[in-house]
């Protein structure tokens, strides 16, 4: 009898434990969905956030300013290249800025076909582009895990890390973009000038959407 008892408890706790086994997955299920749920959520108000930002600018300089879909980008790790879904139809031309939602710098056109372009990004070691530091003037070339680099700074002019590096309003443009911020200063006493890198202020791997400046003369001609 005793024996009949203990092999009953035996299988009843054998019962409970498969049952507490399911359970414990029904509930790790439903963690899983809730947040597979918020995180959707987190997502979906990051996109719209972003879409409100791109909105407003567009909005703003909606003149000079042709939003357009990243839709590829190079898989070589030596170039920096995404491909847009506008091009030739949209009078997209080379040399054409790219800047993102908050007027930072992507990079310049490089190809334009029928209906898509290439942008070469600010990180491409064939990227260059005249910058702004402080007053200064000076080349802007990529430089890929680096960020960029300003070439040719004079050694005695005055530069530190977090200084802001831009690209002015001209005469044709009425937004600045903004570039970067200097993340280190290399210099030796024996050189007339100095390495200054930059880091971008924008992430290249989360955008998704971006700008086109248009050219003054594109302009001009669109408003006659």
């Amino acid at each position: 009898m005793k024996g009949l008892v203990k092999n009953l408890s035996y299988f009843k706790k054998l019962r409970t434990n498969q049952e507490l086994i399911k359970e414990n997955l029904e509930l790790k299920k439903e963690v899983f969905k809730l947040k597979s749920f918020l995180s959707s959520q987190e997502e979906l108000i990051q996109e719209n956030e972003r879409l409100k930002k791109m909105l407003k600018l567009k909005n703003r300089y909606k003149e000079v300013l042709i939003p357009v879909q990243i839709i590829g980008k190079s898989p070589f790790s030596w170039q920096r290249t995404f491909l847009l879904d506008k091009g030739k139809d949209f009078r997209i031309k080379e040399n054409d800025l790219v800047v993102d939602f908050a007027a930072n710098l992507v990079g310049k056109i490089e190809r334009v076909e029928d209906s898509a372009s290439w942008v070469r990004l600010l990180t491409d070691p064939e990227f260059k582009i005249i910058v702004n530091c402080k007053g200064l003037n000076v080349l802007l070339r990529g430089a890929l895990y680096e960020g960029a680099k300003l070439e040719y700074v004079p050694y005695d002019f005055e530069i530190r890390v977090k200084d802001p590096i831009n690209i002015p309003v001209s005469s044709g443009r009425s937004l600045e973009i903004k570039v970067g911020e200097v993340s280190s200063v290399r210099s030796e006493t024996s050189s007339l000038t100095k390495d200054v890198f930059v880091k971008p202020y924008l992430d290249f791997a989360n955008l998704k959407e971006v700008f086109i400046l248009k050219r003054e003369e594109d302009v001009v001609s669109e408003g006659n």
